[in-house]
């Protein structure tokens, strides 16, 4: 390997390589600035809308615990289990006009409630009946994912003996915080619900999604996510989405067992940041390709006049003491250091500067 191109070696790893090294940080640190960005906001609406969701489901429980508890029901559940007609007429009676007005109360936001005893027959019911849930479901193909089932026991409030069961339907729409979930970071922006236990889509901004398998929304045919990667309380992921790469921000709850998520592409926001990117990357290019040609004319120039020195050198050690010299300078490749490289020739003798050969060196005094 000549002089030169070590000299261009060396340039290039210590000087070219460096600024294409940081071109490349800033522009993976930008990316990934912009992904954190997503995430800070993302898990932001995730974790209110899964508290206001929490919130809900916890006044459902608390609606279910006051059917099982209030005395009209255990009463009610008592005179059931009796064999006295009469007893059970006047207890219903009395059992309807209470419940009833609690059915005014609650039928906002349920589909139906039932009663049941310990062998699933009805005691009573609220709402729709099952006919007509029936004809309902046929009539406007209403899917099951618009409905959340809840269940909780009657006990006896003396003795702990259960009872029967209170089974209701809320209204999906009631139970899911519209609100909290219709929050998005940027127009591409939406929230997701998961019931990881059914394995269904509760929530989606696309219909039809509603009645898909979570694991398929989330699996190798759409997001493309690791079941492990969401196996944390609460976090964020990326993803590559159809429209653009995506950040998500889930938190997963344990009553119910669902999963909230919140997304956003990153496409929308880091259009400002890629053009930054390019103009930077650009300039860089530039500015290292008009270097690196300076520095080539450079190297080229000095190593010619190293050459040429070297090879008068040569032709002064073979006997020529008038070689071919390179133009005189002021530096060390130019004609005072050819001088002094003369001058301290002890084979050659004592070298001078001729005034009529300005380019060759001559002997004032021959050492034999």
């Amino acid at each position: 390997m000549n002089l030169r191109t070590r000299m261009l070696a060396l340039f290039i790893g210590l000087g070219v390589l460096p600024l294409l090294a940081l071109g490349v940080i800033g522009y993976v640190r930008s990316v990934r600035a912009v992904e954190e960005l997503l995430a800070t906001e993302t898990a932001t609406i995730a974790r209110r809308a899964a508290s206001e969701l929490e919130r809900r489901y916890a006044r459902y429980e608390s609606d279910l615990a006051l059917l099982a508890e209030n005395v009209e029901t255990q009463r009610l559940f008592e005179v059931h289990y009796g064999n006295d007609a009469d007893s059970w007429r006047r207890t219903l009676s009395a059992a309807d006009a209470y419940l009833q007005q609690v059915w005014e109360l609650f039928r906002v936001s349920y589909h139906w409630i039932e009663l049941r005893d310990t062998t699933g027959a009805v005691v009573y019911s609220f709402g729709e009946s099952r006919a007509e849930r029936a004809r309902a479901d046929e009539l406007s193909g209403r899917p099951a994912a618009e409905g959340m089932r809840f269940e909780r026991q009657i006990r006896d409030a003396g003795t702990s003996a259960r009872l029967g069961t209170v089974v209701a339907m809320a209204r999906l729409d009631q139970v899911l915080p519209s609100e909290a979930l219709s929050r998005a970071f940027g127009r591409s922006g939406y929230s997701v619900v998961l019931d990881r236990e059914a394995d269904r889509v509760v929530h989606h901004p696309r219909r039809s999604q509603l009645q898909a398998r979570a694991s398929v929304l989330v699996g190798p045919d759409g997001w493309d996510v690791s079941p492990d990667r969401l196996a944390r309380d609460s976090g964020s992921v990326v993803f590559g989405g159809v429209d653009s790469t995506r950040v998500a921000s889930f938190v997963n709850l344990e009553t119910p067992p669902w999963t909230v998520l919140a997304t956003s592409a990153v496409d929308e926001f880091s259009g400002p940041f890629a053009r930054t990117r390019r103009l930077q990357l650009v300039l860089l290019l530039l500015v290292t390709t008009a270097v690196f040609l300076a520095f080539l004319l450079l190297t080229r120039r000095a190593t010619r006049s190293l050459e040429r020195l070297t090879e008068a050198a040569d032709a002064v050690a073979a006997g020529d003491y008038a070689p071919s010299l390179p133009p005189a300078g002021s530096d060390e490749v130019g004609w005072s250091g050819w001088t002094r490289r003369c001058a301290g020739s002890a084979r050659a003798g004592t070298w001078r500067r001729s005034v009529s050969s300005p380019r060759a060196c001559h002997t004032r005094s021959a050492i034999p």
